[in-house]
């Protein structure tokens, strides 16, 4: 936000704006930290790639040959897995990964909340509005069912003590 916004006077507008614009610098950081993962990922693809050339290249050195396809790509399988695997397990990737996760989380949060600011004035139902409707509904369901376990219980209690009743006479 410029200078010039904050010599304005505060209100709704103000407000509504600086938060839009704090969305959108947390939205950069963002992209900046999830490039930085993509990077981490594009890296251990070069290590593949360089690996099974090496691996090529040490056997037509030997004199063997390379003549199926299916071999090298079953090759590249092995060698991705381990190198993928270790990258996943590393505590660099895993602090980063979590960080882009919460901050992703966050913005989606975050930005629906704005929306449904915007969506006040619409005669469209928010989703916080549905979130609500839907645990009331299941709410209401539970408690139907449970009254009707209870109903049917009953009746069976009933029609055991008329059986009772009839077979006594």
């Amino acid at each position: 936000v410029s200078p010039l916004t904050k010599m304005m006077t505060p209100n709704q507008h103000t407000k509504t704006m600086m938060e839009w614009s704090d969305i959108a610098n947390r939205t950069a950081v963002y992209n900046i930290k999830n490039a930085e993962m993509q990077y981490m990922i594009y890296n251990q693809g070069i290590k593949v790639m360089d690996s099974l050339a090496e691996n090529v290249i040490s056997k037509l050195q030997k004199g063997e040959e390379v003549n199926s396809m299916m071999a090298l790509y079953q090759e590249w399988l092995n060698i991705s897995d381990k190198v993928y695997v270790s990258l996943f397990e590393s505590d660099e990737y895993s602090k980063l990964m979590a960080e882009v996760s919460a901050m992703q989380l966050k913005l989606r949060k975050d930005v629906e909340g704005q929306l449904e600011k915007f969506m006040v004035g619409i005669p469209v139902a928010t989703r916080s509005e549905m979130d609500e409707l839907y645990k009331t509904i299941y709410e209401l369901k539970k408690q139907v069912r449970e009254l009707e376990k209870a109903n049917d219980s009953t009746e069976e209690e009933g029609e055991e003590k008329s059986t009772r009743r009839t077979k006594k006479a």
